[in-house]
């Protein structure tokens, strides 16, 4: 995954230097069965699946220090994390001045050069 912009903020660092994005868009690759994994919490949970995601995200902001938890036991245990079923590939701001469609172009063409 390629965080670097080259016409635009740092996405690791969004908040130092932009102040023009009007939000940010995360691109995830899921398998099948990760996939299938989700949907069966979303159903057990009795959420859609962007009602659990943003309960997810909210609570990683929130709680940092599982966060923290979570990143040192996957340290510990480096074979279990070898090949992934859920990946970010992209995230990338949409600014004022464009689309989703334009952002998106914009990021895979940074993400090219």
């Amino acid at each position: 995954m390629k965080t670097e912009n080259k016409n635009g903020p740092d996405p690791a660092n969004p908040m130092e230097n932009d102040s023009h994005s009007r939000y940010w868009i995360i691109e995830v690759q899921l398998s099948d069965t990760a996939l299938c994994k989700f949907l069966r919490l979303c159903e057990e949970a009795g959420l859609s699946m962007e009602e659990y995601f943003n309960r997810l995200l909210r609570h990683a902001c929130n709680h940092p220090e599982e966060i923290s938890r979570l990143k040192e036991e996957a340290e510990k245990n480096p074979h279990e994390n070898k090949t992934s079923d859920v990946e970010v590939i992209r995230i990338y701001p949409v600014y004022d001045c464009e689309t989703e469609s334009e952002a998106r172009e914009r990021a895979v063409r940074e993400e090219a050069d």
